[in-house]
């Protein structure tokens, strides 16, 4: 049992948990808890982390600590984001979807701001520059 407690104590550390480890999840905050889920995915040790706007309640500063993070501890990331500059800076492809259909399938290298401003805002854009040649089958 000590083993154990002293990994999930060392990831809540690195997490800024600053709270008891024997505090409930019902008694954290927003931030807390996104944390802790985080938190558990890093203590599991698998080789995929997928998340859904994990770092929605955070700070950027917490955000961008955490991103780091995620990344160190995985292969492989699936996120959710809303945060263009997140998702550029951190990762190498970019998919985006607009009512169940893929809009933006490209490296992220390869993303222009325009392309990723017209997305947001709902215009059309070229989809054969969105969508790259080596899309994900």
């Amino acid at each position: 049992f000590k083993k154990p407690l002293k990994e999930v104590t060392t990831i809540a550390n690195s997490l800024a948990l600053d709270c008891p480890i024997s505090q409930t999840v019902s008694q954290l905050s927003g931030g807390q808890r996104q944390r802790t889920a985080v938190g558990r995915a890093i203590y599991q040790k698998m080789p995929i982390f997928i998340g859904d706007e994990p770092f929605s309640a955070l700070d950027p500063v917490m955000g961008k600590r955490l991103i780091n993070l995620v990344l160190q501890q995985h292969k492989s990331v699936i996120m959710v984001l809303h945060d263009m500059d997140m998702a550029l800076q951190h990762f190498d492809r970019v998919i985006g979807l607009r009512d169940g259909k893929k809009c933006i399938d490209t490296r992220a290298s390869e993303l222009s701001a325009e392309m990723l401003q017209a997305f947001y805002e709902g215009s059309s854009i070229d989809t054969d520059e969105a969508i790259g040649s080596d899309t994900i089958a």
